[in-house]
Parts: C-alpha cells; sequence; structure tokens
C-alpha cells in the first residue's frame, strides 16, 4: 500500500464506537468531513446510560503500527448480577480488494456467585455478520449428585446461513475473565502455582464445546510476564497486579500483533 493512502478515524465513544476508513489516495478533507459528520449523528437507542463504573480500552498494534481498540465495560444488575460488554474491532491488511475489517463482541452475564449465565458472541468481516451464538448454562438437577457434576451448557445461533444448536459440558465450568484475572493474580503472581488452568468457551476456534487455557509463569521475562496457551494458539502476555492483561503479544499470518492497557476505570 503506498504512503498516504490508508486514512483511519475513531470516534471512541462508549455507547457507539466508531471506525472509519478509507483506502484511496486523496479526498483527506472530504473523509474527514464524512465521518465527523457520521459520528456526530449516531444516537443510543432510549434513555441515555450512566456511565460504567469499569471500563478498560485497549490499543492493538499490527507490527508497531495502529490496527484497532479493544472496548470493555462492566455493570451491576438486579440480585447481585453483573453483565460486561467487550468490543473489539481490528484493520488487516492483506486481502486482495484492501484491508479486513473484522469486528467482534462478547456480552456475559454472571450470577451473584461469579458464575458463567450467559454469554453472547457476534463476530463480523468486513460489516458482514459471520457468526452469532448466545451460550446459557443449564440449571444443575435437583437435589445435586454427591459428586461434583459437570456443567451443562446449551448454545443457539447461526454461522454465516447455518443454523447453530447443541449442548456441551465442562467439568471445570466455564471461566469468566473475572475468574481468569482471580486466578493470575491468587494463583501466579501472590502464590506458589506455576500454572493455571480454566475452560473457555470461543465459538469461532471450536463451537460444540470449551476450550482449555493453560497460563504459566515465564520468569525469564520478568516478575509479571505470563505464556497464555489456548487451544493450538499461544502468546506472550504481562499481569497488572489486579490480575489483568496490560499487554499481549501473538503472532498472526498478517504480522506481529499486540495490545497495550492504555486507560482504565477505576484508576488502577
Amino acid at each position: 500500500m503506498s504512503a498516504g493512502r490508508l486514512k483511519l478515524m475513531v470516534s471512541a465513544s462508549p455507547a457507539l464506537p466508531l471506525l472509519c476508513a478509507h483506502d484511496e489516495p486523496g479526498y483527506a478533507r472530504t473523509f474527514q468531513r464524512i465521518t465527523t459528520g457520521l459520528a456526530s449523528t449516531l444516537q443510543v437507542p432510549g434513555p441515555p446510560r450512566a456511565p460504567a463504573p469499569m471500563a478498560e480500552l485497549r490499543v492493538l498494534k499490527l507490527d508497531g503500527r495502529l490496527a484497532g481498540f479493544d472496548w470493555r465495560t462492566g455493570r451491576s444488575l438486579e440480585a447481585g448480577a453483573q453483565r460486561t460488554e467487550a468490543s473489539t474491532s481490528l484493520l488487516l491488511p492483506g486481502a486482495p480488494n484492501g484491508p479486513r475489517a473484522e469486528d467482534r463482541t462478547v456480552t456475559t452475564i454472571t450470577d451473584d456467585a461469579g458464575q458463567l449465565l450467559e454469554q453472547r458472541h457476534a463476530h463480523a468481516e468486513n460489516g458482514n455478520l459471520t457468526l452469532q451464538v448466545t451460550l446459557r448454562r443449564e440449571r444443575p438437577p435437583k437435589p445435586p449428585p454427591r459428586e461434583t457434576p459437570s456443567r451443562v451448557y446449551r448454545y443457539e445461533g447461526r454461522q454465516g446461513t447455518r443454523p447453530l444448536k447443541g449442548t456441551f459440558t465442562s467439568k471445570r465450568g466455564l471461566a469468566t475473565e473475572a475468574m481468569v484475572r482471580m486466578g493470575v493474580r491468587e494463583g501466579l503472581l501472590t502464590g506458589d502455582a506455576s500454572e493455571v488452568l480454566f475452560d473457555v468457551y470461543r465459538p469461532a476456534e471450536l463451537l460444540s464445546g470449551p476450550t482449555e487455557v493453560v497460563l504459566r509463569r515465564t520468569p525469564s521475562a520478568g516478575p509479571r510476564a505470563l505464556t497464555v496457551t489456548m487451544g493450538a494458539t499461544s502468546e506472550e502476555a504481562r499481569a497488572n497486579a489486579s490480575g489483568a492483561f496490560e499487554w499481549t503479544e501473538r503472532t498472526l499470518p498478517e504480522g506481529r500483533l499486540t495490545s497495550e492497557l492504555v486507560h482504565t476505570v477505576p484508576p488502577p
């Protein structure tokens, strides 16, 4: 791609984030005028929501160049339940007709004990929805068995035009991001464990079952350095004192993708 050909503008609205790109030479002022006007007209349906009490913003870079962002928020619901929302937008080079836009959202609802109740995934490529899945935890049997039962989860949705539906089990139970952070903080940073294991749901990689995540300490890379292995992929990471990833790096076919935590509410 020639210098000055690609133009990007980002509207970092918590309610309606927007990433616009133009991959033709010239028209810089026109691009700025149209995208600014578009961002100013976007409105969230219904009454405005109060700012989320928990928020994190990560900047994504491909080989050192800005490629997207990751925005996460958390809110309290009734009866101690929690709702977290994660949105990732990424612009990757290499497609014959220009850059490829990837967007992912994950909404997670947990109960008052922090256990996963429901998770909704949506993936889009170049604005076209490619995967939409809703996962729900089944109610445990009554009375509960003497041995701890495997938790049962039911998923339903669509992959392109193909309908999806099924169930699977997890002996550990599916972990939420809060559980992973606790495991990192209490098991790896302040505890004696050399590794911690979790089951998570990643329908883009494995639709019909859990994916095992293994986090290991790598002391040679620093006191909070970790290696994260998820299925057949792995990445290097660095955690902060709360167990959240403040930096990660993994290799894609397009190059080296890094994620850096640049903003948190409340501050660390």
